[in-house]
């Protein structure tokens, strides 16, 4: 049997044994690691203005990055409002309200360790008058 032929034959096995003894495989360490958070500026009778921030709590600098909440009481974006992001989806999954998400716009999205990028909008609010986001996270590459 060639090397080659060995190889290829010899290697999905060993993957297939790690998995099952259960050897993790560790993720890199060098991942950039982001934090966000959502604050409500104003209010006022139909709307709001608010931020979220995006921080890079990691030991690298991001590439990248996108945030995303969700809103319970159908709650809106405003998407001509939006600053130094883009929004990339405003839907209406069952159970969970609108889901929002941002991302970096072209100039915006390397962040040093450290680092912070806030985005403001302004929206519409909900059935109960409520400003409050749900479920925010990040990720950064």
């Amino acid at each position: 049997m060639s090397r080659r032929r060995w190889l290829w034959r010899t290697v999905p096995l060993i993957i297939a044994l790690a998995a099952a003894v259960g050897v993790a495989v560790p993720a890199r360490a060098d991942a950039p690691i982001c934090q966000t958070s959502y604050q409500v500026l104003a209010v006022w009778d139909t709307g709001f203005s608010a931020t979220a921030t995006m921080r890079n709590t990691g030991t690298v600098t991001t590439q990248s990055w996108q945030v995303r909440w969700s809103y319970l009481d159908g709650q809106r974006v405003v998407a001509q409002s939006v600053a130094n992001a883009e929004l990339v989806r405003a839907t209406w999954p069952p159970i969970i309200g609108p889901l929002v998400t941002m991302r970096n716009l072209t100039w915006n999205g390397i962040v040093p360790p450290g680092g912070a990028v806030t985005i403001t909008f302004n929206g519409r609010l909900g059935s109960s008058g409520s400003t409050a986001a749900a479920f925010l996270s990040c990720t950064a590459t």
